[in-house]
């Protein structure tokens, strides 16, 4: 089918940047199903939090028991030190078990998010988004947030209740080493909180970069026959990918060079503060203001604290990333679905009605200008016109793929948006231009049509509609394999395993978008007397670019820019016509070169 590039929507900013509270929401619904797992991993983190801040006060009491050499003070602390240690590992074995479990199901949850909205959304998005880009969303992005903000909200959490119970041992042990440890960590904040921001941007240029190369490797992988064909684009191609390349790795590189500046920037501060520690604290031990066990737990603290605050701070660089990622995809799901008004299940009989009908691609462009026409019930019906006319057009607002932006349209004297979507279009086949191959087996294909019916009966209802003879004709007949897209058949063939599965549906109104142009003239005629046995009863648009499908039709329409000029049989139309024998000529003028 001849979809339209919408330029008009090519301006929107697509890209737009999110606001941290909506992103917040959003992802709090993201992690909801997951809200007892996350609880139970809070729960544990406060566990191993609390034995961890165990570990320098056991210390505490171990150096001190050391110099007043008591014994039994020493025995204890050791016995409390391998119950704790031996707690904590068992916590940390469980809780490492449980983050890459949750961040995979969200992974799972997310990327079937996506993947069932990216089936709903309006055509025109698909007209103006590379699929690459698409695709890098659902791949790249989704595994660029996955254990983030799976274990990130605890891990945040943790971090903190972890600096705060740290600080306040600290400051029961000793008031001036705490000022000192808080203003070391009030400037590990502030850098971070500037480190962050700027980290932010270069992470959505890394993953803005991802989806161009993917979106250049589906498009030139797609069209790789074209490429052999015009062999002397193969070096262009190979340059311009390269540059996207370049692209990539000059973002990634100053992403690495933002997150590698902030680790030695940290581990500067954190030399400073053990060097004040040590300076003061052997001053206060002197004084006898704090022991010698108390100093080295401060010292322990120091080395516990400064962890966390290296690791937020990394997460923060990661969250940045991860936030890139997320706007990517709240941008996708935000993306307007098809319009899915009506509730209506009629009992589509078959009659169409365009009454006034405008519709364009873009404002003020119309394709279709005050258009009204009927079609009657077991009608077959020919639209014939040049390219661009707005012929497919039609076929696209009957399958309500766009809706008119005036007028409307009917079926059995039903708006058809009071119809619900998925009733029509299960009552309507459309056989395109372009026939479209899933991968499996031919059956396979034909079975998307008729899930509920088993083999015998597909083979047994072609037969008899005399379809079998040409799938036979195939390397296995109906077991013969379809790679992607059906890329190993020819476009003959695949044509004629489009039509078989659309007939088999035995929908009440057909479509047919110049169905038989790549089919043979000899298979072609005996298709044509398939579809007339097919079509008795049923109504039928034909899309015309080639004329020999004129034979099907009672009737014909002839459209130029948008609207009907003539109207009849086509013997009625070659005697009085003007637009219309002018085509005719011009097709068979041509059918004889």
């Amino acid at each position: 089918m001849g979809y339209h590039i919408v330029r008009y929507l090519q301006k929107e900013k697509e890209k737009r940047k999110l606001p941290l509270k909506y992103l917040f929401k959003r992802t709090l619904v993201l992690l909801s199903p997951f809200k007892y797992s996350l609880i139970l991993l809070l729960v544990l983190s406060i566990i191993g939090i609390c034995l961890n801040l165990m570990i320098p006060y056991i210390t505490k009491l171990f150096v001190d028991a050391i110099v007043i050499r008591d014994i039994n003070s020493l025995v204890n602390s050791a016995i409390i030190f391998i119950i704790v240690a031996t707690a904590g590992l068992a916590v940390n074995y469980t809780r490492s078990y449980l983050v890459p479990l949750i961040g995979q199901r969200l992974m799972l949850n997310l990327r079937n998010s996506l993947y069932r909205h990216v089936l709903t959304i309006k055509l025109d998005y698909f007209s103006r988004t590379p699929t690459g880009k698409i695709v890098s969303r659902i791949m790249n992005d989704v595994d660029s947030i996955g254990e983030i903000l799976a274990s990130g909200a605890i891990d945040v959490l943790s971090d903190f209740i972890f600096i705060a119970g740290a600080m306040f041992i600290m400051f029961s042990l000793s008031i001036e080493l705490t000022l000192i440890v808080a203003i070391t960590v009030l400037i590990v904040v502030i850098i971070a909180f500037i480190w962050g921001e700027r980290a932010r941007k270069i992470y959505r240029k890394v993953r803005e970069s991802i989806a161009e190369v993917t979106s250049k490797i589906e498009q030139d992988v797609s069209g790789v026959l074209l490429l052999h064909t015009f062999i002397h684009r193969r070096t262009d191609n190979v340059m311009e990918f390269q540059r996207l390349s370049r692209k990539t790795l000059t973002s990634s590189i100053s992403a690495a060079k933002v997150v590698g500046s902030m680790g030695p920037v940290i581990r500067l501060i954190e030399a400073l503060c053990y060097i004040l520690i040590l300076w003061y604290g052997s001053h206060l031990v002197g004084v006898e203001k704090i022991t010698i066990g108390t100093l080295s737990a401060f010292y322990g603290y120091v080395g516990m604290l400064f962890r966390p605050l290296i690791t937020l701070t990394m997460f923060y660089g990661s969250f940045q990333s991860a936030l890139a990622s997320l706007e990517r995809i709240f941008n996708l799901l935000d993306t307007q679905v098809e319009v899915r008004e009506g509730t209506k299940r009629i009992k589509i009989r078959g009659d169409i009605a365009f009454e006034n009908v405008t519709f364009g691609y873009e404002p003020g462009k119309p394709v279709l200008r005050n258009l009204s026409f009927k079609v009657n019930r077991g009608e077959v019906v020919a639209i014939v016109g040049p390219t661009g006319s707005g012929k497919t057009t039609i076929a696209n607002l009957i399958l309500k793929l766009y809706e008119p932006q005036e007028g409307r349209i009917l079926i059995d004297g039903v708006d058809l948006r009071e119809i619900e979507l998925s009733w029509l279009r299960k009552h309507i086949g459309l056989i395109p231009q372009e026939p479209v191959l899933f991968s499996g087996t031919v059956m396979d294909n034909l079975k998307i049509a008729v899930p509920h019916m088993s083999t015998e009966e597909i083979r047994e209802k072609l037969k008899k509609l005399d379809l079998e003879k040409f799938l036979l004709k195939l390397p296995e007949g109906y077991d013969t394999k379809v790679v992607e897209g059906g890329k190993n058949l020819s476009v003959g063939q695949r044509q004629i395993v489009s039509i078989a599965r659309v007939i088999l549906s035995e929908p009440s109104i057909l479509i047919l978008d110049e169905a038989l142009s790549s089919v043979d003239p000899i298979s072609e005629f005996t298709i044509q007397e398939v579809l007339k046995r097919v079509l008795q009863n049923r109504t039928c648009i034909i899309i015309a670019h080639k004329l020999s499908s004129l034979r099907l039709a009672n009737r014909v329409l002839v459209i130029m820019d948008g609207r009907i000029v003539e109207e009849g049989t086509h013997e009625e139309l070659i005697k009085r016509g003007e637009v219309y024998p002018r085509l005719y000529k011009a097709h068979f003028a041509l059918a004889r070169t």
